[in-house]
């Protein structure tokens, strides 16, 4: 994974998840309930299930079910109710306005109070055949390392950090062989999308990187490869998230973390890597780029085809051997 999702520097909440963010969220979602139960029961509601109750349950599938991306979080985009026949009775009379006022609130929850205006995404033709182009040539670069067929989806973006900070392209290997990629058209995408083709390849051709199913020092070591791997092919300068930290920290943050790096730790990981109260946005990317580094440099000759394939837990244990 390449990018920081889109939040601070992340305080400590009683309850963490990415919907709830502040009190005043939390004062706005209570009023969208409101605002929802008031739109259906002029319909004469009589159901023994409660529009707000599907609602919030709406809201705890798309939590739960989510996926954490570095750029930005993908959810489902369908979802079935299964309700009681007496249920379903009493939602019949006015079932298509609930689903249009629910799809409207799930909306909401998603992208908060910003107008519709905003998320209309328009694509011309010039800009489509730029991205087939960047793909292919990308693609064409990395040939020789790619010995599977690679699934790669781009969808729109509308993430405020991926925009202003991230030349407006993020991307995620959601499991092997699988690539998705976010864009927005702002000035320098293209070479954002190059470079994050390029790194999410080396995730999606590795037998390690399984969505998430890894050890935090071995995250290090897999986002390491892929940055090192996006310079090696496509060049360009050192990305910002692999220097949030000078490379002496580096070496303190492992000591502090020794007895924890064997660990499949989701909340340890998103601490480590997007911030939190112990460590810098972006930490976990540069020690990853550090560790790398010295592995490199080490190396009489640098095979990547056989880099990638060498298991991580392999590569950390000989680094810190050093």
């Amino acid at each position: 994974m390449r990018y920081p999702k889109n939040l601070p520097e992340r305080k400590k909440r009683t309850k963490p998840s990415w919907l709830w963010g502040s009190l005043s969220f939390l004062k706005d979602f209570e009023k969208k309930l409101e605002e929802l139960v008031e739109g259906v029961f002029v319909k004469g509601f009589k159901s023994g299930a409660q529009p707000v109750e599907l609602a919030k349950k709406l809201v705890r599938e798309m939590d739960e079910n989510k996926t954490v991306g570095v750029s930005t979080v993908y959810v489902p985009n369908h979802y079935t109710f299964f309700l009681s026949p007496e249920d379903k009775q009493g939602f019949s009379s006015f079932e298509s306005q609930l689903v249009k006022e629910l799809k409207e609130f799930l909306e909401w929850a998603v992208f908060g109070r910003e107008t519709t205006e905003r998320f209309n995404f328009k694509i011309d033709k010039e800009d489509e055949e730029k991205i087939k182009r960047i793909c292919k040539e990308t693609i064409k670069l990395c040939e020789n390392f790619i010995g599977k067929n690679i699934s790669m989806f781009i969808f729109p973006t509308f993430d405020r950090f991926v925009i202003e900070n991230m030349g407006g392209c993020g991307g995620f290997s959601s499991n092997k062989e699988t690539i998705l990629i976010t864009i927005n058209f702002v000035s320098g995408w293209g070479r954002a999308l190059r470079e994050t083709i390029c790194h999410e390849l080396s995730h999606a051709i590795s037998p390690y990187c399984t969505g998430g199913e890894y050890s935090l020092g071995e995250g290090f070591i897999l986002d390491g490869i892929a940055e090192h791997f996006r310079e090696h092919i496509v060049g360009g300068e050192r990305a910002p998230w692999t220097k949030t930290i000078k490379k002496e920290e580096t070496i303190k943050i492992l000591r502090k973390l020794k007895d924890k790096l064997g660990l499949k730790d989701q909340k340890l990981w998103e601490s480590v890597f997007f911030g939190g109260k112990d460590y810098p946005r972006w930490t976990g990317y540069s020690i990853g780029y550090y560790l790398m580094e010295d592995y490199l440099k080490k190396q009489k000759t640098v095979d990547w085809k056989k880099i990638i394939k060498t298991p991580p837990k392999k590569i950390l244990n000989e680094i810190l051997s050093y």
